[in-house]
């Protein structure tokens, strides 16, 4: 199936149908809020649109970034969770507690554990997921949580619309901002990728919908184009996760933190915290689409 999907897209230059999806899910209990409120966000694994959810790790990082860019970590206030899915199954998740202090919009992010998946045997999986929590003022949802010394996460999906105050039918924009390889002095240390991202976008269900419908209307998927821009429209209400996928031309080797590590050549074991294995990054933003409103009648 590997093959068959690097084929697809190497040569042929289309996406194929995706495999069943799995996603980590950010979703917290309400998206814009006044200062001093809280916020509840949970953090999930599974099926989103089957609503078929299962255990997840722990994350290598919790944080929230201001409007002003200022991070504060979150990770303090991880909780882990044992729910119970529509079908009783009882899964692992976690959840944090977030309290704005300023006004503006807030960056959720959480970085997953590296996982495998069955279609991924060959490599691993790390997950940057986040979600936008506004707070009174539009001011702050367009910036990249990116930084020059990031050495855990390579790239971001970055929106070009307001990520809120959205209406089914809209038409959603955004971008894919990556780290230039190497530093150049005078110059932004983001860069506009000469290749294309895989994107998938996937509607999450609370509970189980009465008929799945064929894979092409469960995700949809395209890719990026110049300057590493695309859009969607969004179909229907409620949360919805787009995801940028590494190509597989940039995938390294990395350690379970994240990093890079260094190899022992002195015949001793090398340190499991050290232990090379492929990584493959995706980046989410998660979206809530609301109702569309009910005017008043016109007098």
């Amino acid at each position: 199936m590997r093959v068959f999907y690097l084929f697809c897209f190497l040569v042929l230059g289309t996406v194929p149908p995706p495999l069943k999806a799995h996603y980590h899910i950010l979703i917290p209990d309400k998206s814009s809020v006044k200062i001093g409120e809280k916020v509840n966000v949970r953090y999930l694994f599974g099926h989103p649109y089957e609503s078929e959810l299962t255990d997840t790790d722990p994350p290598i990082s919790v944080f929230a970034v201001a409007p002003n860019g200022t991070r504060t970590i979150l990770k303090n206030s991880l909780k882990s969770n044992e729910e119970t899915s529509s079908n009783g199954k009882k899964f692992k998740a976690y959840s944090f507690e977030f309290t704005p202090e300023k006004r503006g919009d807030h960056i959720i992010v959480v970085t997953s554990s590296p996982f495998a998946l069955e279609e991924s045997n060959s490599y691993k999986y790390v997950d940057q997921v986040k979600t936008v929590i506004h707070v009174e003022t539009q001011n702050g949802w367009d910036q990249s949580i990116l930084s020059p010394d990031s050495a855990i996460f390579p790239f971001d999906l970055v929106p070009l619309n307001r990520p809120y105050g959205l209406l089914p039918g809209d038409l959603f924009r955004f971008e894919i901002r990556a780290l230039r390889a190497k530093k150049i002095p005078g110059k932004d240390f983001f860069n506009y990728p000469s290749f294309r991202f895989p994107i998938e976008v996937e509607k999450f269900n609370l509970s189980p919908p009465k008929e799945i419908p064929l894979d092409e209307f469960v995700t949809q998927t395209l890719i990026t184009g110049q300057n590493a821009e695309a859009s969607i429209t969004l179909r229907k209400p409620g949360w919805i996760a787009i995801t940028a996928i590494e190509p597989m031309s940039l995938v390294k080797k990395l350690t379970p933190s994240g990093n890079p590590g260094k190899k022992l050549n002195n015949g001793k074991k090398e340190d499991p915290a050290n232990v090379h294995f492929l990584v493959r990054h995706r980046s989410t933003l998660w979206l809530y689409v609301d109702e569309k409103p009910i005017y008043p009648p016109m007098k």
